[in-house]
Order: structure tokens, then C-alpha cells, then sequence
């Protein structure tokens, strides 16, 4: 199964609309400017793969603390 992002993931990372997308590619270039690679469908959508997202990190792994450096 191909694990990509819903079009509600798209807009909640970029705060772009998918008819502002189609319209105005304001999605793509949120997306060019974060690095985050992606494909554009014939009908103007976008394809983003959640590896590109979220940097192969699971939820679990990011809600963890991070190392504190004790002095």
C-alpha cells in the first residue's frame, strides 16, 4: 500500500485549500519552499508521500523528549 497524504493533510501543513491549489499552485509552492518533494496529477492534485513528511518518524518517535544535557 502506498502511504500518501489525504488532501485534509495537504491543506492543514500548507494552509492552502485544494481549490486555491488548483487554481493558483499556492500548494506547490508552500511545498517547494519546505523541500518537501511531490507529484502533480493531470487534474491539478497533488501526490505527497508521508516519508517526505515527516522524515520517516512515526508519531511515537517524535513525541518523545528529547535528550536534555544536564550540567
Amino acid at each position: 500500500m502506498i502511504d500518501i497524504c489525504t488532501p485534509a493533510e495537504l491543506e492543514a501543513f500548507t494552509r492552502k485549500t485544494e481549490r486555491a491549489q488548483k487554481r493558483y499552485d499556492s500548494q506547490v509552492e508552500v511545498l517547494k519552499h519546505l523541500g518537501i518533494p511531490y507529484t502533480k496529477r493531470p487534474d491539478k492534485t497533488l501526490i505527497v508521500y508521508r516519508r517526505h513528511v515527516d522524515n520517516g518518524q512515526t508519531e511515537e518517535q517524535s513525541e518523545r523528549a528529547s535528550p536534555a544535557v544536564c550540567l
